[in-house]
Parts: structure tokens; sequence; C-alpha cells
């Protein structure tokens, strides 16, 4: 009876062993993930800081003497960025989607990964991409966020 008792309890702890070892597997991969993006989307950056542009974004808002520097301000503000990882079957159809939710007001820009990461869902391993997705405004902003989320 009390080696029974001892075996249950050995029984429970061995599965909670197993659940945290999952979760820490799940987390591992996240992580791992998260590096290559950060690494990816720097190399973008940097790209994008090689190539600036030699001409003034909003000529005629500038010269005009009726708006001030926070009117500037506030149409840059609105300019934002999100980043992630998809598979690489997916990539058509989350351009497509985007495509068609923000009519064309997203510019995206993608680069494959050198390795094959694990998908934290079924355990294969699947090349994946990096995306960054740049946008103008808050409303599109929401969109963008919403869909990558899916």
């Amino acid at each position: 009876l009390e080696m029974q008792e001892q075996l249950q309890k050995l029984e429970v702890e061995l599965r909670e062993v197993t659940k945290n070892k999952e979760k820490l597997r799940k987390n591992l991969l996240e992580l791992v993930e998260y590096t290559h993006m950060l690494r990816v989307t720097k190399t973008f950056l940097k790209r994008n800081v090689e190539f600036e542009p030699t001409y003034e974004e909003f000529p005629a808002l500038e010269s005009d003497s009726l708006l001030d520097y926070s009117c500037m301000q506030r149409l840059g503000a609105k300019l934002g960025f999100v980043s992630g990882l998809i598979q690489q079957g997916k990539v058509e159809a989350f351009e497509r989607m985007l495509w068609r939710a923000c009519k064309g007001y997203t510019i995206v820009t993608y680069a494959e990964l050198d390795e094959a990461l694990e998908d934290p869902e079924t355990g294969e391993v699947i090349k994946w991409y990096v995306f960054l997705i740049s946008f103008w405004g808050e409303q599109i902003g929401h969109k963008v966020k919403k869909i990558c989320d899916c």
C-alpha cells in the first residue's frame, strides 16, 4: 500500500517534469526564432541606412509657414514596423492577405533564414522567412498586427 502511494506520487511528478520539459523546449524554440529574427531585421535596417533617400519627403509641408514642427512630429509618428517569422509555405498567402486588407499601403521585406528551425507546434524542421512590414497609419497598423497574430 505504501509503495503504491509512493509510485503514484512519482507518476505525478514525472508528468509535471514532462510538461515542464515540453514548455521549456517551446520557450527555447521561440527564443531561437526571436534571435534569428532580430539578427535578420538588424541587417534590413542597416541596408536601409546605407541607401538613405536624397530627396525631401515632405518638401511642401516643410516650406509651408502655416505648419509648425509639432505637425511634422505627428506625421512622422504614424510610421510603424512589425517583424516576425513565417513558414516558407505560408509566405504567398500572408502577402496576399496583407495586400487585400491594407490595400497596398504596406511594404514587406523578406529574408530566408540560413538554417531550418523546428516548428514549436508540430516538431517538424522547416524553412522560415523573416519579414519586416513597414506601414503608415494607426488603422493599417492594427490590421497588420491582427494579420500577424493569426
